[in-house]
């Protein structure tokens, strides 16, 4: 779930809402210009493209790109910490703090949106949990508002059809706000790699075909990860460590 903009330009004009991911299954309404709102990504394969969709919460369906020209009509919604960690909250009041769920740290960006009902603070896209958005003895900002242009998601490659036929397959994680140390042409990516349950399955395939499964089957990698990758070939976490190697 992540947070987003309507970023289509001009008076009256928006994005018609769909009650499937059908362009022409049409539903009443439609989302305005700067209008923003809580949805997650979906696609759907059709022939050698992708079409891409926001699903709101109440179930509505939005296009992510222009027919057309293929421009992205929807900005992701982001909020940067401050230097002084953020406590969350159940309720948008300070007294009603959770310490089981944390705190934001500084540095660390979240997707939010703020809370129309109660001005000064926001609220959290995945977990549903309110921040305050100042200090409540200085009055100074604790987040830093940002918005990125939003990024497709990628079809299965054969590296993740082998994680898939072994069991090993695991869901990608929606792409965090870039942290601090992560470049700005990074892209995210979620990628297979020759790790322990590479190996693994390695020496099973060596064993059993003469090696060359076991050889193919190393060379592909079948461990996953999420992970910032640069033009360069070097990889970051979600949390802006460098990985080694």
């Amino acid at each position: 779930m992540k947070a987003w903009k309507c970023v289509i330009q001009g008076d009256g004009v928006g994005v018609k809402y769909r009650k499937s991911m059908d362009m022409n299954d049409l539903a009443e309404g439609k989302c305005c210009s700067d209008e923003r709102f809580f949805a997650k990504v979906q696609t759907m394969p059709n022939d050698s493209t992708s079409q891409v969709w926001l699903v709101r919460e109440d179930g509505h369906y939005l296009p992510a790109l222009h027919p057309t020209t293929q421009q992205w009509l929807f900005e992701e919604v982001t909020w940067v910490c401050g230097k002084d960690p953020v406590t969350y909250c159940k309720t948008p009041n300070m007294d009603d703090a959770d310490a089981l769920i944390g705190q934001v740290e500084p540095g660390f960006p979240i997707y939010a949106l703020p809370v129309p009902s109660t001005p000064g603070w926001l609220q959290e896209a995945g977990s549903k949990m309110y921040l305050p958005m100042h200090c409540s003895t200085t009055g100074a900002p604790l987040f830093t508002s940002s918005s990125a242009p939003a990024t497709v998601p990628k079809q299965m490659g054969m590296s993740k059809l082998i994680s898939l036929r072994f069991g090993w397959l695991k869901d990608p994680l929606e792409e965090p706000p870039k942290a601090a140390g992560v470049p700005k042409e990074a892209v995210w990516v979620h990628e297979t790699y020759s790790g322990p349950m590479t190996i693994a399955a390695g020496c099973v395939g060596c064993s059993m075909c003469c090696g060359v499964p076991g050889c193919i089957i190393c060379y592909l990698g079948v461990d996953e990860r999420d992970v910032w990758k640069s033009p360069d070939g070097k990889t970051w976490n979600w949390d802006g460590t460098l990985v080694a190697g």
